[in-house]
């Protein structure tokens, strides 16, 4: 499975390169349009099934798939950006459980550190007298 950090710095890259969003789509006979709100060109293709060939440098889009190319592209970002925010929630969630096992009469260092990993999945470590976040 891919880390979560890897597909994150795809996203990013990929949204810096790509044609600003978010992308529509504007089905027209048998093809579509994928249009964007600064009126720049991002895509114009016939619906075809894999394996059809026009001879031509024409770009064909699956219809099933068409939907979702926009959606991805607004999406992603979106999601990416949801995800660092949570995750930063959860950091902050297991450093405070961490805390009060430590806090706790007969708390040990390293039992509050694997409590919070049990509990959060976050690996933390005690550094400069506060809990952080352990990075691989």
């Amino acid at each position: 499975m891919t880390n979560i950090d890897e597909i994150l710095a795809d996203v990013d890259r990929l949204d810096a390169a790509a044609i600003k969003g978010p992308w529509t789509i504007d089905p027209h006979g048998d093809g579509c349009d994928i249009n964007c709100p600064t009126g720049e060109y991002v895509a114009r293709g016939d619906f075809r099934e894999p394996g059809y060939y026009t001879g031509s440098d024409c770009l064909w889009i699956a219809e099933r798939n068409s939907e979702a190319i926009a959606t991805f592209r607004t999406a992603a970002p979106a999601l990416a950006a949801e995800v660092r925010c949570l995750r930063a929630k959860l950091v902050e969630a297991a450093i405070e459980i961490a805390k009060l096992f430590y806090a706790d009469p007969g708390g040990m260092l390293d039992a509050s550190i694997k409590h919070a990993h049990k509990i959060t999945g976050i690996r933390l470590k005690f550094e400069d007298g506060r809990f952080v976040e352990e990075k691989s």
